[in-house]
Protein backbone atom coordinates (compact mmCIF):
# COMPACT_ATOMS: atom_id res chain seq x y z
CA UNK A 1 0.00 0.00 0.00
CA UNK A 2 0.69 3.75 -0.07
CA UNK A 3 1.23 5.95 2.84
CA UNK A 4 0.58 9.60 2.24
CA UNK A 5 2.12 12.51 4.73
CA UNK A 6 1.37 16.29 4.87
CA UNK A 7 3.62 18.17 7.19
CA UNK A 8 3.20 22.17 8.14
CA UNK A 9 5.93 23.47 10.17
CA UNK A 10 3.97 22.22 13.09
CA UNK A 11 2.53 19.04 12.64
CA UNK A 12 3.24 16.13 10.69
CA UNK A 13 0.28 13.36 9.50
CA UNK A 14 0.02 10.13 7.98
CA UNK A 15 -2.27 7.42 6.89
CA UNK A 16 -2.80 4.90 5.13
CA UNK A 17 -3.94 4.60 0.94
CA UNK A 18 -3.60 1.75 -1.66
CA UNK A 19 -1.22 1.72 -4.33
CA UNK A 20 -3.10 3.73 -7.20
CA UNK A 21 -3.92 6.02 -4.82
CA UNK A 22 -0.79 7.54 -5.42
CA UNK A 23 -2.52 11.34 -5.87
CA UNK A 24 -3.69 11.30 -2.53
CA UNK A 25 -2.56 13.61 0.57
CA UNK A 26 -3.07 14.71 3.71
CA UNK A 27 -3.20 18.60 5.39
CA UNK A 28 -3.62 19.13 8.93
CA UNK A 29 -4.29 22.54 9.61
CA UNK A 30 -7.51 23.62 10.90
CA UNK A 31 -9.49 25.84 8.23
CA UNK A 32 -11.05 29.17 9.64
CA UNK A 33 -12.91 29.56 6.93
CA UNK A 34 -13.74 27.42 3.10
CA UNK A 35 -14.54 30.76 0.98
CA UNK A 36 -11.19 32.40 0.21
CA UNK A 37 -11.64 36.45 0.06
CA UNK A 38 -12.12 38.09 -3.35
CA UNK A 39 -9.28 39.71 -5.22
CA UNK A 40 -8.38 41.21 -8.39
CA UNK A 41 -6.47 38.40 -9.95
CA UNK A 42 -3.13 38.74 -11.70
CA UNK A 43 -2.68 36.05 -14.12
CA UNK A 44 0.58 35.31 -16.36
CA UNK A 45 -0.03 36.55 -19.59
CA UNK A 46 2.44 35.31 -21.56
CA UNK A 47 1.80 30.92 -21.91
CA UNK A 48 0.05 30.70 -18.60
CA UNK A 49 -0.09 27.22 -17.39
CA UNK A 50 -3.23 27.49 -15.71
CA UNK A 51 -5.73 30.25 -17.04
CA UNK A 52 -7.73 27.78 -18.83
CA UNK A 53 -8.40 24.59 -19.03
CA UNK A 54 -6.29 21.89 -21.00
CA UNK A 55 -7.32 20.62 -23.87
CA UNK A 56 -6.38 16.88 -23.14
CA UNK A 57 -6.13 16.87 -19.15
CA UNK A 58 -3.85 14.53 -18.28
CA UNK A 59 -5.82 10.72 -16.72
CA UNK A 60 -4.67 10.20 -13.45
CA UNK A 61 -6.19 6.52 -12.00
CA UNK A 62 -7.38 6.99 -8.66
CA UNK A 63 -8.10 3.53 -5.67
CA UNK A 64 -11.24 2.91 -5.40
CA UNK A 65 -13.25 4.51 -1.75
CA UNK A 66 -13.44 0.73 -1.00
CA UNK A 67 -9.93 -0.58 -2.07
CA UNK A 68 -8.37 1.88 0.48
CA UNK A 69 -9.06 0.87 3.59
CA UNK A 70 -9.83 4.56 4.55
CA UNK A 71 -13.50 4.80 4.29
CA UNK A 72 -16.75 3.28 2.78
CA UNK A 73 -17.46 2.15 -0.67
CA UNK A 74 -18.35 5.39 -3.10
CA UNK A 75 -22.17 4.50 -3.08
CA UNK A 76 -23.25 7.76 -1.66
CA UNK A 77 -21.13 10.10 -3.52
CA UNK A 78 -22.71 13.22 -4.66
CA UNK A 79 -24.85 13.50 -7.38
CA UNK A 80 -23.76 16.77 -9.02
CA UNK A 81 -22.14 19.34 -7.37
CA UNK A 82 -25.46 21.22 -6.58
CA UNK A 83 -25.98 18.19 -4.29
CA UNK A 84 -24.52 20.30 -1.12
CA UNK A 85 -25.77 18.01 1.33
CA UNK A 86 -24.07 14.69 -0.72
CA UNK A 87 -21.10 17.12 -1.14
CA UNK A 88 -20.81 17.80 2.78
CA UNK A 89 -21.56 14.34 4.04
CA UNK A 90 -18.72 12.86 1.65
CA UNK A 91 -16.43 15.12 2.07
CA UNK A 92 -16.73 14.82 5.87
CA UNK A 93 -16.40 10.99 5.26
CA UNK A 94 -12.93 11.70 4.28
CA UNK A 95 -10.24 10.64 6.31
CA UNK A 96 -9.26 14.21 5.39
CA UNK A 97 -12.08 15.65 7.74
CA UNK A 98 -10.13 14.89 11.04
CA UNK A 99 -6.78 15.58 9.65
CA UNK A 100 -7.91 18.99 8.31
CA UNK A 101 -9.62 19.82 11.66
CA UNK A 102 -12.60 21.34 9.81
CA UNK A 103 -14.93 22.10 13.07
CA UNK A 104 -18.93 21.13 12.22
CA UNK A 105 -19.76 24.28 13.64
CA UNK A 106 -17.82 26.40 10.47
CA UNK A 107 -20.05 24.70 8.11
CA UNK A 108 -22.75 27.59 6.51
CA UNK A 109 -24.81 27.24 3.75
CA UNK A 110 -22.35 29.62 2.18
CA UNK A 111 -19.30 27.19 2.93
CA UNK A 112 -20.74 23.76 1.40
CA UNK A 113 -22.35 26.21 -1.47
CA UNK A 114 -18.43 27.28 -2.15
CA UNK A 115 -17.49 24.05 -1.86
CA UNK A 116 -19.67 22.83 -5.06
CA UNK A 117 -18.32 25.63 -7.16
CA UNK A 118 -14.77 24.34 -6.57
CA UNK A 119 -15.76 21.01 -7.05
CA UNK A 120 -17.40 22.72 -10.96
CA UNK A 121 -13.98 24.30 -11.38
CA UNK A 122 -11.83 21.04 -10.59
CA UNK A 123 -14.25 19.01 -13.17
CA UNK A 124 -14.17 21.71 -15.84
CA UNK A 125 -10.01 21.63 -15.27
CA UNK A 126 -9.90 17.88 -15.16
CA UNK A 127 -12.07 17.11 -18.11
CA UNK A 128 -14.74 15.69 -15.78
CA UNK A 129 -18.46 15.11 -16.21
CA UNK A 130 -19.60 16.96 -13.03
CA UNK A 131 -22.71 15.24 -12.89
CA UNK A 132 -22.13 11.53 -13.97
CA UNK A 133 -18.41 11.22 -12.58
CA UNK A 134 -17.42 7.24 -11.34
CA UNK A 135 -16.31 6.04 -7.63
CA UNK A 136 -12.45 6.89 -8.31
CA UNK A 137 -13.64 10.26 -10.06
CA UNK A 138 -15.68 11.15 -7.33
CA UNK A 139 -12.76 10.40 -4.64
CA UNK A 140 -10.05 12.07 -6.70
CA UNK A 141 -12.47 15.32 -6.92
CA UNK A 142 -14.05 15.28 -3.01
CA UNK A 143 -11.96 13.49 -1.03
CA UNK A 144 -9.08 15.26 -2.16
CA UNK A 145 -8.43 17.50 -4.50
CA UNK A 146 -11.42 19.64 -3.14
CA UNK A 147 -10.21 19.29 0.93
CA UNK A 148 -6.78 20.07 -0.54
CA UNK A 149 -7.69 23.12 -2.06
CA UNK A 150 -9.49 23.85 0.70
CA UNK A 151 -6.02 23.39 3.05
CA UNK A 152 -4.56 26.06 0.81
CA UNK A 153 -6.83 28.59 1.19
CA UNK A 154 -6.41 28.46 4.88
CA UNK A 155 -2.71 28.61 4.80
CA UNK A 156 -2.90 31.78 2.61
CA UNK A 157 -5.53 33.08 5.11
CA UNK A 158 -3.56 32.65 8.32
CA UNK A 159 -0.28 33.49 6.58
CA UNK A 160 -1.65 36.93 5.27
CA UNK A 161 -3.29 37.29 8.63
CA UNK A 162 0.04 36.73 10.31
CA UNK A 163 1.79 38.57 8.02
CA UNK A 164 -0.20 42.27 8.12
CA UNK A 165 -0.59 41.82 11.73
CA UNK A 166 3.10 41.38 12.13
CA UNK A 167 4.41 43.91 9.47
CA UNK A 168 1.69 46.72 9.53
CA UNK A 169 1.32 48.70 6.48
CA UNK A 170 3.53 46.53 4.70
CA UNK A 171 2.82 44.17 1.33
CA UNK A 172 2.44 40.29 3.01
CA UNK A 173 4.90 38.23 1.78
CA UNK A 174 3.30 35.38 -0.86
CA UNK A 175 3.01 32.01 0.93
CA UNK A 176 5.34 29.26 -0.37
CA UNK A 177 4.25 25.63 -0.14
CA UNK A 178 6.80 23.16 -0.95
CA UNK A 179 5.26 19.53 -2.17
CA UNK A 180 7.23 16.85 -2.04
CA UNK A 181 6.33 13.85 -4.09
CA UNK A 182 8.36 10.48 -5.91
CA UNK A 183 8.45 11.04 -9.79
CA UNK A 184 4.89 9.75 -11.20
CA UNK A 185 2.38 9.93 -8.60
CA UNK A 186 0.82 13.07 -9.63
CA UNK A 187 1.85 16.29 -7.41
CA UNK A 188 2.53 18.45 -10.98
CA UNK A 189 -1.03 17.11 -11.88
CA UNK A 190 -2.20 17.93 -8.38
CA UNK A 191 -0.44 21.66 -8.15
CA UNK A 192 -1.79 22.38 -11.73
CA UNK A 193 -5.23 21.64 -10.51
CA UNK A 194 -4.80 23.89 -7.35
CA UNK A 195 -3.47 26.62 -9.57
CA UNK A 196 -6.15 26.76 -11.78
CA UNK A 197 -8.93 26.40 -8.64
CA UNK A 198 -7.33 29.37 -6.56
CA UNK A 199 -6.43 31.26 -9.89
CA UNK A 200 -10.34 30.93 -10.55
CA UNK A 201 -11.35 32.14 -7.27
CA UNK A 202 -9.08 35.35 -7.25
CA UNK A 203 -6.03 34.56 -5.58
CA UNK A 204 -2.87 34.80 -7.68
CA UNK A 205 -0.73 31.71 -8.37
CA UNK A 206 2.87 31.35 -9.44
CA UNK A 207 3.37 27.55 -9.90
CA UNK A 208 6.93 26.14 -10.07
CA UNK A 209 8.91 23.44 -10.32
CA UNK A 210 12.05 22.05 -9.15
CA UNK A 211 12.27 20.29 -12.17
CA UNK A 212 12.16 23.50 -13.99
CA UNK A 213 15.78 24.70 -12.58
CA UNK A 214 17.51 21.96 -13.71
CA UNK A 215 20.77 23.13 -15.34
CA UNK A 216 20.64 23.39 -18.97
CA UNK A 217 21.52 20.66 -21.04
CA UNK A 218 25.06 22.01 -22.54
CA UNK A 219 25.77 22.57 -18.34
CA UNK A 220 24.97 19.12 -17.41
CA UNK A 221 26.48 17.59 -20.39
CA UNK A 222 29.27 19.50 -18.28
CA UNK A 223 28.78 18.42 -15.21
CA UNK A 224 28.89 14.60 -16.36
CA UNK A 225 31.83 15.28 -18.45
CA UNK A 226 33.72 16.42 -15.39
CA UNK A 227 32.27 13.14 -13.13
CA UNK A 228 32.73 10.27 -16.11
CA UNK A 229 32.89 7.45 -13.45
CA UNK A 230 29.61 9.15 -11.19
CA UNK A 231 26.48 7.67 -13.15
CA UNK A 232 24.08 9.50 -10.61
CA UNK A 233 25.43 12.89 -12.04
CA UNK A 234 25.23 11.70 -15.44
CA UNK A 235 21.52 12.98 -16.23
CA UNK A 236 19.37 15.23 -15.16
CA UNK A 237 18.06 14.42 -11.43
CA UNK A 238 19.92 14.40 -8.30
CA UNK A 239 21.41 16.76 -6.15
CA UNK A 240 23.94 18.75 -8.49
CA UNK A 241 21.88 18.69 -11.20
CA UNK A 242 19.62 22.03 -10.73
CA UNK A 243 20.77 25.78 -10.86
CA UNK A 244 19.55 26.34 -6.89
CA UNK A 245 20.77 29.83 -7.34
CA UNK A 246 17.90 30.31 -10.39
CA UNK A 247 15.28 28.59 -8.17
CA UNK A 248 16.43 30.52 -5.02
CA UNK A 249 16.59 34.21 -7.36
CA UNK A 250 12.37 33.39 -8.43
CA UNK A 251 11.32 32.31 -5.03
CA UNK A 252 12.88 35.51 -3.48
CA UNK A 253 11.07 37.78 -6.29
CA UNK A 254 8.03 35.89 -6.08
CA UNK A 255 7.47 35.94 -2.63
CA UNK A 256 8.00 39.45 -2.71
CA UNK A 257 6.51 42.15 -0.36
CA UNK A 258 8.85 42.92 2.61
CA UNK A 259 10.71 39.96 2.52
CA UNK A 260 11.87 40.50 -0.93
CA UNK A 261 14.68 42.33 -2.54
CA UNK A 262 12.61 44.05 -5.14
CA UNK A 263 9.74 45.99 -5.56
CA UNK A 264 6.89 43.38 -5.07
CA UNK A 265 4.02 45.06 -6.87
CA UNK A 266 3.50 45.22 -10.86
CA UNK A 267 6.48 42.81 -11.94
CA UNK A 268 5.90 40.01 -14.61
CA UNK A 269 8.09 37.35 -13.00
CA UNK A 270 9.23 34.71 -15.40
CA UNK A 271 8.73 31.28 -14.54
CA UNK A 272 11.75 28.97 -15.49
CA UNK A 273 10.38 26.23 -18.04
CA UNK A 274 12.38 22.86 -18.62
CA UNK A 275 11.40 20.69 -21.59
CA UNK A 276 11.75 17.11 -20.83
CA UNK A 277 11.42 16.16 -24.70
CA UNK A 278 13.82 18.53 -26.12
CA UNK A 279 17.10 16.27 -26.74
CA UNK A 280 15.30 13.32 -27.48
CA UNK A 281 13.98 12.75 -24.21
CA UNK A 282 17.15 13.53 -22.48
CA UNK A 283 15.64 17.27 -21.50
CA UNK A 284 17.17 21.12 -22.06
CA UNK A 285 15.71 24.25 -20.13
CA UNK A 286 13.29 26.03 -22.68
CA UNK A 287 13.80 29.05 -24.10
CA UNK A 288 13.00 32.25 -21.78
CA UNK A 289 10.54 33.63 -23.90
CA UNK A 290 8.80 30.81 -23.59
CA UNK A 291 8.55 31.19 -20.03
CA UNK A 292 5.66 32.02 -18.33
CA UNK A 293 4.66 35.27 -16.60
CA UNK A 294 3.22 35.94 -13.26
CA UNK A 295 2.30 39.82 -12.07
CA UNK A 296 3.04 40.12 -8.37
CA UNK A 297 2.31 40.58 -5.69
CA UNK A 298 1.67 36.88 -5.45
CA UNK A 299 -1.05 35.26 -3.07
CA UNK A 300 1.11 31.72 -3.19
CA UNK A 301 3.53 30.02 -4.64
CA UNK A 302 3.15 26.12 -5.18
CA UNK A 303 6.67 24.61 -5.64
CA UNK A 304 6.72 20.80 -6.39
CA UNK A 305 9.81 19.07 -6.55
CA UNK A 306 10.94 15.13 -6.49
CA UNK A 307 13.26 15.85 -3.63
CA UNK A 308 12.18 18.84 -1.85
CA UNK A 309 13.36 18.16 1.63
CA UNK A 310 16.03 15.93 1.24
CA UNK A 311 18.83 16.74 3.50
CA UNK A 312 22.49 15.29 3.57
CA UNK A 313 23.69 13.15 5.44
CA UNK A 314 26.85 13.53 7.65
CA UNK A 315 28.17 10.25 7.93
CA UNK A 316 29.72 9.35 4.28
CA UNK A 317 30.07 5.86 4.85
CA UNK A 318 26.38 5.66 5.17
CA UNK A 319 26.29 6.59 1.40
CA UNK A 320 28.66 4.09 -0.02
CA UNK A 321 26.89 1.28 1.88
CA UNK A 322 23.97 2.88 -0.28
CA UNK A 323 25.49 3.84 -3.72
CA UNK A 324 29.19 3.98 -4.58
CA UNK A 325 28.58 7.03 -6.31
CA UNK A 326 25.90 8.27 -3.93
CA UNK A 327 28.75 10.80 -1.71
CA UNK A 328 29.72 12.96 -4.38
CA UNK A 329 25.37 14.06 -4.28
CA UNK A 330 25.72 13.94 -0.69
CA UNK A 331 28.30 16.78 -0.98
CA UNK A 332 26.50 18.60 -3.73
CA UNK A 333 23.20 18.30 -1.30
CA UNK A 334 25.15 19.54 1.70
CA UNK A 335 26.94 22.34 0.08
CA UNK A 336 25.01 23.52 -3.41
CA UNK A 337 22.58 25.97 -1.67
CA UNK A 338 19.63 23.46 -0.77
CA UNK A 339 19.26 24.71 2.25
CA UNK A 340 19.01 28.33 1.45
CA UNK A 341 16.11 27.09 -0.93
CA UNK A 342 13.86 24.72 1.73
CA UNK A 343 14.32 28.30 3.67
CA UNK A 344 12.25 29.92 1.64
CA UNK A 345 9.41 27.37 1.80
CA UNK A 346 6.73 27.80 4.71
CA UNK A 347 4.62 25.02 4.52
CA UNK A 348 4.96 21.35 3.55
CA UNK A 349 3.05 18.66 2.03
CA UNK A 350 4.60 15.72 1.84
CA UNK A 351 3.02 12.74 -0.54
CA UNK A 352 4.77 9.47 1.18
CA UNK A 353 5.03 6.32 -0.93
CA UNK A 354 5.72 2.55 0.12
CA UNK A 355 7.77 1.53 -2.17
CA UNK A 356 10.11 3.26 -4.35
CA UNK A 357 9.99 1.00 -7.02
CA UNK A 358 6.30 2.10 -8.05
CA UNK A 359 8.06 5.08 -9.28
CA UNK A 360 9.64 3.08 -12.68
CA UNK A 361 6.09 1.95 -13.54
CA UNK A 362 4.65 5.59 -12.76
CA UNK A 363 7.73 6.83 -15.13
CA UNK A 364 6.86 4.49 -18.16
CA UNK A 365 3.19 5.56 -17.97
CA UNK A 366 4.19 9.33 -18.15
CA UNK A 367 6.30 8.43 -21.18
CA UNK A 368 4.08 6.14 -23.21
CA UNK A 369 1.60 8.63 -22.23
CA UNK A 370 3.78 11.10 -23.66
CA UNK A 371 5.12 8.71 -26.63
CA UNK A 372 1.09 8.61 -27.59
CA UNK A 373 0.88 12.21 -27.66
CA UNK A 374 3.84 12.17 -30.91
CA UNK A 375 6.35 13.76 -28.45
CA UNK A 376 9.45 12.88 -28.52
CA UNK A 377 10.79 10.52 -25.19
CA UNK A 378 12.60 7.80 -23.87
CA UNK A 379 12.52 4.58 -24.81
CA UNK A 380 10.89 2.11 -22.28
CA UNK A 381 14.48 0.65 -21.51
CA UNK A 382 16.21 4.21 -21.12
CA UNK A 383 13.22 5.18 -18.35
CA UNK A 384 14.38 2.22 -16.60
CA UNK A 385 17.99 3.30 -16.97
CA UNK A 386 17.35 6.59 -15.89
CA UNK A 387 14.77 5.73 -13.10
CA UNK A 388 17.48 3.52 -11.37
CA UNK A 389 20.19 6.85 -10.74
CA UNK A 390 17.41 8.09 -8.49
CA UNK A 391 16.59 4.77 -6.15
CA UNK A 392 19.49 5.29 -4.28
CA UNK A 393 18.26 9.09 -3.05
CA UNK A 394 14.92 7.60 -2.35
CA UNK A 395 16.52 5.09 0.14
CA UNK A 396 18.94 7.08 1.87
CA UNK A 397 17.11 10.87 2.29
CA UNK A 398 13.28 9.74 1.16
CA UNK A 399 13.41 7.28 4.11
CA UNK A 400 15.13 9.74 6.82
CA UNK A 401 12.43 13.16 4.97
CA UNK A 402 9.20 9.92 6.03
CA UNK A 403 10.65 9.72 9.53
CA UNK A 404 11.21 13.48 10.60
CA UNK A 405 9.94 16.60 8.85
CA UNK A 406 11.91 18.46 5.70
CA UNK A 407 13.64 21.06 7.18
CA UNK A 408 13.05 25.09 6.98
CA UNK A 409 16.38 27.24 6.59
CA UNK A 410 19.63 25.60 7.22
CA UNK A 411 18.95 22.61 8.58
CA UNK A 412 16.77 23.27 10.92
CA UNK A 413 13.96 21.07 11.94
CA UNK A 414 10.55 23.73 13.58
CA UNK A 415 7.98 20.66 13.29
CA UNK A 416 6.84 17.71 15.30
CA UNK A 417 5.61 13.97 14.62
CA UNK A 418 2.07 14.10 15.15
Amino acid sequence: DMRVASASPTRFVFSRASYHASRRWRAPPRLASAVPRKRTARLARRGSDFDSAPEKPPVTRMASAASSGDHSASDDAPSSPTDLAGIQAYVRSSPLWTQLRLDDASLTDTVVAHWGQVSTTLCKHLGLASDALTPDESDRVYRYYLPTYLWCVGRIDAHRTRELRENKNKTPTALVVGLSAPQGCGKTTLAAALAFCLTQNEFNVANVSLDDVYLTGQEQDVLAATNPNNELLRFRGNAGTHDVGLAVAVLKKLRGGHGGGESSVNKNIPLPRYDKTLRNGRGDRAPVDEWPLVETPVDVVLFEGWMLGFEPVSDDEVCGKIHRDLQSVNEKLRGGGYDEMHGLIDDWLVIKVGDFSWVTKWRLEQEQFARAAGKNTLSDKQVVDFVRRFIPAYALYGKQMYASLPRRGPWVRTGREG
